[in-house]
Formats: structure tokens, C-alpha cells, sequence
């Protein structure tokens, strides 16, 4: 949707992928079945966003892997066009990862029993594309 106050794009994902090797096993570090949703607003040089995934437990773990429980990301994002020099662009930036501070172990991760993935973080930066 777009008017005079900015542009707001809302965009559903989800993937569900399931594997067995012919004697009937299961495929390991499969990824479980995700789902969520991304909010998208922007307006002149300014852009943030929101994206919420659901992450279900992975209960089909292959030979010698542990199952995963389940989770809910949320990561969080804002950026300010700051300048164009030529082809280049610098961008001002923020972003929040993993703001719910879940214990998310990847089932698709060698280490998910030794190491989990990060918990609540932020950044802020300059990015230049050119």
C-alpha cells in the first residue's frame, strides 16, 4: 500500500521441507517448518521493518541428531539514506536481532547442542554500496 504518508508492504513466508532416505530414515539437519510475516514501511529516505518467524520444533532429526525445540525470532531493522556520491550510496542503519532473546537452537547447525544461536543483539553503522 502506498500514499502520501510512506509505503507499507506486509509479505506471509513459510517453508517446509521433509526428507527420508530410502530405508526410511530421516534426512539429518533438516530444517523444521517456518513461518511469519515481515512489515515493511517507507517514506522519502527513511525505511524500517519487522520480520516474525516461527520456527516449529524439529522432531525428525536423522540418525545420531537430537531433535530442536521450537522458537519465535523477531528482528528488527531501520535505515536512513544518508548521501549519493556518483553510483555509490551511504546508508545509516540499525538493527535488532533476536529482541525476543530466545534460546534458538538451528537443527540445520553441526554445534546446535554445544553452541545456540546468538541472543538479543544490536548494531549501528554506516553502509556504502557502490
Amino acid at each position: 500500500m502506498q500514499n502520501r504518508y510512506g509505503a507499507i508492504d506486509l509479505t506471509f513466508f513459510g517453508d517446509y521441507t521433509r526428507g527420508t532416505f530410502t530405508q526410511g530414515s530421516n534426512v539429518p539437519r533438516m530444517p523444521p517448518l517456518r513461518y511469519g510475516m515481515q512489515l515493511t514501511y517507507g517514506k522519502n529516505d527513511w525505511s524500517t521493518e519487522a520480520r516474525l518467524t516461527r520456527a516449529e520444533a524439529q522432531t525428525y532429526a536423522g540418525e545420531n541428531q537430537s531433535n530442536t525445540p521450537s522458537y519465535i525470532l523477531l528482528n528488527l531493522g531501520a535505515q536512513y539514506h544518508l548521501a549519493t556520491f556518483h553510483e555509490s550510496k551511504a546508508m545509516l542503519f540499525a538493527s535488532g536481532k533476536n529482541m525476543l532473546n530466545e534460546d534458538i537452537r538451528n537443527s540445520t547447525s553441526y554445534l546446535r547442542n554445544l553452541a545456540p544461536e546468538p541472543g538479543r543483539s544490536a548494531e549501528i553503522g554506516i553502509r556504502i554500496s557502490y
